[in-house]
Parts: C-alpha cells; structure tokens; sequence
C-alpha cells in the first residue's frame, strides 16, 4: 500500500477538506483525488486495466501534429512542446 510523504488537503464529495499526511491511512474515495505523484512514496502503477500506453481518463493519447515529431516552428517556447497532447476515447 503508498504511504504519503507529505500533507495534502483533499476536497471530499461536498466539499469539505481533509487533510492526509505520512502516517495516515488514506481512504479510496481520496487516494483517487490525489494526482500529484509526488506525494506518495512509490509511483503509481503503470499498467492500467485497459493496457499500458492508456491515458488516466481511459482513452488513448493522441498526438494533434500527426507524429511528426517536435514543433519546428523556430519558436522556442514551443520547441518539443507536448501540451497539444489530448485524450481520445
């Protein structure tokens, strides 16, 4: 089971916060809340139930340029960029 490493607040269904941190037994309905990897001692799993390469929200990632690899627009805030990368169902 992950352990948390630091305090997170996490908001339950009605909106009322809770805080969790190392030591505290995290229930489900909040371990499925926190995103950030970086609080929890191991990784998450990478192998979903609907295969690896499977994007969170359960679809497929798919890539808006076509594949064609980083933008070589010339424009270096965008250089390589990956923030057009969306999630297909």
């Amino acid at each position: 089971m992950r352990k948390l490493i630091t305090h997170v607040h996490v908001a339950d269904d009605v909106g009322q916060v809770h805080v969790f941190g190392p030591g505290d037994t995290v229930p489900t309905w909040a371990t499925k809340k926190i995103t950030n990897p970086d609080v929890w001692d191991t990784p998450p799993d990478t192998e979903r139930a609907d295969g690896p390469g499977a994007s969170p929200a359960g679809g497929t990632l798919e890539d808006p340029r076509g594949g064609q690899g980083p933008d070589d627009s010339g424009d270096p805030g965008t250089a390589g960029a990956r923030a057009g990368w969306r999630c297909r169902r």
